[in-house]
């Protein structure tokens, strides 16, 4: 299968969307499984911090301070191989849907 079948395979195929609030006191856990990324959507504006989304331990992106409500990031079908969780801060303000696919 060449990539651009792959490609619009995962186009085709259904998501899980999932709503994280930042004001959490722990990372929260996306998927527990390695999984592909596909979408980050800002719910609810966040405060002035930033946030960290995790591929296990590692941080793979940082999200900066303040992100704005209604902003999107495609993240290009990035693929985590140990799990995905979005690091929160109970200090912090926010919603973040995250769109994702199990591997």
């Amino acid at each position: 299968m060449g990539y651009l079948d792959q490609y619009t395979r995962l186009l085709e195929e259904p998501c899980t969307m999932t709503e994280v609030d930042l004001a959490t006191d722990a990372d929260v856990v996306v998927s527990t499984v390695p999984c592909v990324l596909i979408a980050l959507y800002v719910n609810v504006v966040f405060s002035a911090h930033a946030v960290n989304v995790l591929n296990g331990i590692v941080t793979n992106l940082i999200l900066p301070a303040s992100l704005a409500a209604g902003t999107h990031i495609d993240c290009h079908n990035a693929n985590f191989t140990t799990n995905l969780s979005i690091n929160s801060n109970d200090a912090a303000t926010g919603k973040l849907v995250v769109f994702w696919r199990a591997l």
